[in-house]
């Protein structure tokens, strides 16, 4: 549209000329020390937590193990009817191959 300006966004934290400007570079570094502390305590919180699901997940695995017999019964049907379905399109194709001859 005539009239109208392109216009791009600046980078976040940056002026015109591509340099930092002072007011923000500031601020960022008195959060950063405060942040760094406590992402030590959050890290070593997350491991504690990431060692307890491990230690759970584990003994879930253990009671919760599945017999040969019981995985067979519930693998039994579906690949009974895949096989259903092949002989089935394999009829009905030989139909329409015959059909096709005559």
């Amino acid at each position: 549209m005539k009239g109208e300006e392109v216009r791009q966004r600046r980078k976040e934290g940056r002026t015109r000329n591509g340099e930092r400007s002072r007011h923000k570079a500031k601020s960022k570094g008195k959060h950063r020390d405060s942040r760094v502390g406590s992402q030590e305590a959050e890290d070593v919180s997350l491991q504690a937590q990431q060692k307890l699901l491990a230690e759970e997940k584990a003994a879930m695995a253990k009671s919760q193990e599945e017999s040969a017999v019981a995985i067979c019964l519930q693998v039994l049907l579906p690949y009974l009817l895949a096989g259903l379905g092949m002989v089935l399109a394999g009829m009905v194709l030989d139909y329409v191959q015959v059909r096709e001859r005559s």
